[in-house]
């Protein structure tokens, strides 16, 4: 896709709907591991497999947002018609995501243990989590790799290829799961095994028909390696700050699951419920804001700033419209939204309070999401990371903390539109002080 030219929103809207829809499917590998668990296993175990989410989403986090340092350089050159430097650039981003992947895959398996006791989970709970979340890792070295290939995929404009592989995949998921537990009545680390099955196919699938049909993305044989430190600086300088903001984010779950779990297992499975199904309204917002970055890198590297501008607004706009519909079936579905994963009703209480609260409050979410997507798309991604580390570090848990002690759990929720609130009034002020008018990438 060119977004140098035609209709802005279309343009917007047209390349975030098949991202939408790729990591709709990406949420669904833990989504339809927590349904079968609360469903057939029980409630601690909901609580544990809920446990892993926040580490799983930090780390999702963080590869995601070091692969859009790769995207982000892409989009820069593809905008400026520079193939030579695109070529270079793919071959230094897949050595460094194969390296990316060893190390987390390794550090994940051999630290779990260390992980889930700093979170003050019950013995029971923690044991089942360490057990699922070791299995869960190490399906993830195949989840980094081809998150590196979707990565360069969207810097090219293409959003669409990545369905072809996660949709089969969690179809694979699902039925397996359900073999495993529905069917043959085996414990929690059976619901790790499907999803690590899956992955591996999602990325064995794509890396073979890559090989087959599409120059650019495919792995270069061993011949044809090229590594530059100067254009690994360029994908770290923004991957790394946006990893790390948006693993703020998922560092702040990690601090919030430990205020949650002062009140017991039924807050604990409550919560691991709700930001399941959280997750799902999150992928609209995340990925209407990553098409935004590749819109404002592409535009940016051929000099059309005012177009880039323009793809901001349109882009709040959307926000606007995923908010009300996330109003609409949080506030009054959120009792049957949590009723999916258990019938305990102090459970489901807790849970649908969280959604309604969420939904309340979402537009707030989705605009920060937004100007943090246009300053990433600049090349400006420290600002954000050290907006991000302001708002939901040093803001956030310090109020849900405080709320918490007046109001018990829900205050826990409270918290977070605050700091939104916050994190917008700061991107407004940087926004109009700063004139963002060429591609830093680029002139670099």
């Amino acid at each position: 896709m060119d977004f140098t030219k035609g209709n802005i929103g279309r343009s917007i809207f047209v390349f975030s709907v098949p991202i939408i829809l790729g990591n709709l499917f990406q949420q669904l590998y833990s989504l339809v591991n927590s349904i079968f668990v609360g469903k057939y296993l029980g409630v601690e175990e909901l609580a544990a497999v809920g446990s892993t989410y926040p580490v799983v989403f930090f780390i999702t986090s963080m590869v995601l947002g070091i692969g859009s340092g790769g995207s982000v350089a892409v989009s820069h050159y593809y905008g400026a018609k520079d193939y030579e430097s695109i070529h270079k650039i793919i071959s230094t981003f897949y050595i460094f995501f194969i390296l990316l992947g060893l190390v987390i895959c390794i550090f994940g398996i051999v630290s779990a243990d260390c992980i889930f006791a700093m979170l003050g989970l019950n013995q029971q709970v923690r044991t089942m989590a360490v057990e699922y979340f070791r299995i869960y890792m190490a399906g993830m070295f195949f989840s980094v790799i081809f998150h590196s290939a979707v990565s360069i995929l969207r810097g090219l404009g293409d959003s669409v290829t990545q369905l072809w592989f996660l949709i089969p995949a969690n179809i694979l998921n699902i039925v397996l799961s359900y073999l495993f537990l529905g069917v043959m009545n085996l414990g929690i680390e059976a619901s790790a095994f499907a999803s690590l099955i899956s992955q591996f196919c999602a990325f064995a699938a794509l890396f073979i028909f890559l090989g087959r049909k599409h120059e650019f993305v495919k792995l270069p044989s061993i011949k044809n390696l090229f590594f530059s430190r100067v254009y690994l600086r360029q994908i770290v300088s923004i991957g790394v700050p946006t990893g790390l903001q948006q693993s703020i984010v998922s560092l702040t779950q990690i601090l919030i699951l430990f205020l949650v779990t002062s009140f017991g297992t039924d807050a604990i499975a409550g919560y691991s419920a709700a930001v399941r199904v959280e997750s799902i309204a999150l992928i609209f917002v995340l990925n209407i804001a990553q098409a935004l970055t590749s819109f404002t890198g592409t535009n940016l590297g051929a000099g059309l700033s005012e177009r880039s501008k323009q793809g901001l607004k349109t882009s709040i706009k959307l926000m606007g419209i995923v908010a009300l519909v996330t109003l609409i079936i949080f506030c009054f579905g959120s009792r049957w939204l949590i009723g999916l994963f258990t019938t305990e009703q102090a459970v489901i209480e807790i849970g649908s309070q969280y959604l309604v609260v969420d939904g309340l409050f979402w537009f707030l979410f989705g605009v920060m999401m937004t100007f943090t997507a246009y300053f990433r798309g600049a090349g400006y991604a420290f600002v954000t990371l050290v907006i991000s580390f302001i708002t939901l570090w040093l803001a956030r848990f310090p109020i849900s903390w405080y709320l918490s002690s007046l109001m018990g759990v829900k205050g826990i929720w409270l918290g977070a539109p605050l700091a939104w609130l916050l994190s917008i009034i700061i991107y407004l002020i940087y926004y109009k002080k700063k004139n963002i008018s060429n591609s830093k990438i680029v002139k670099s």
